[in-house]
């Protein structure tokens, strides 16, 4: 089985909220392949994560991914982000490429004077771009939302409402869609890349907080 590691450095002015493991399609050959990303990028904050892969060529091209992010601060897993997913290849036509992602998301939000945050949700999204050997330039696109979430109160917000109760809430707490552009260079066994984006709510309206 041959075994090639990719070392990827990501950048983003705006991180998108879905984040799937950004690779140069092109380069990728028909025996698996583990791949090794590690990104940093800017999300209301400096956010720094590390994502594996493992490509398989069966019916269609597939990567199996999983991503874990943490934004910069004094405690170092006070809030976090894992998301395991999977990548198809569906379109190939010359080097133009369509992939589509979904992925499962696990997020706890950092602790506030009121409440904590722990939910669980899934995201959908798609590229299209046109990928060669040294380099590569792609459009993306996709939606997640947030399912059901864990609410853990504060003391202090106990002791003004004492008959607030913690748990799970089946009730999707939102939604968030996001657009970009995603391009990069390919050399030896390495990628680099940049990806811009923005992330709007679901209502079209206000941006996600």
């Amino acid at each position: 089985m041959k075994s090639v590691h990719y070392f990827f450095i990501f950048f983003s002015l705006v991180n998108m909220s879905i984040h799937a493991q950004t690779v140069n399609w092109n380069r990728l050959e028909n025996e698996p392949t583990h791949i090794v990303n590690v990104n940093a990028g800017l999300q209301h904050g400096v956010i720094y994560g590390v994502d594996y892969s493992y490509y398989s060529n069966l019916h269609v091209p597939i990567l199996f991914h999983l991503s874990i992010s943490i934004p910069s601060g004094k405690k170092l897993i006070d809030d976090f982000k894992i998301q395991p997913g999977i990548q198809i290849q569906w379109l190939k036509k010359s080097d133009f490429k369509l992939i589509t992602s979904i992925d499962g998301i696990s997020r706890r939000r950092h602790e506030t004077t009121t409440v904590s945050l722990f939910n669980l949700g899934a995201g959908i999204s798609a590229s299209f771009g046109y990928y060669r050997p040294g380099w590569f330039i792609a459009v993306e696109a996709g939606f997640d939302k947030a399912i059901a979430t864990k609410f853990k109160h504060s003391q202090a917000y106990r002791d003004n409402y004492p008959e607030v109760q913690d748990g799970w809430y089946k009730h999707s707490t939102g939604g968030n869609f996001n657009y970009g552009l995603k391009t990069g260079i390919s050399f030896g066994k390495q990628d680099i890349y940049l990806q811009v984006g923005k992330i709007i709510a679901q209502d079209f309206r206000s941006k996600p907080q």
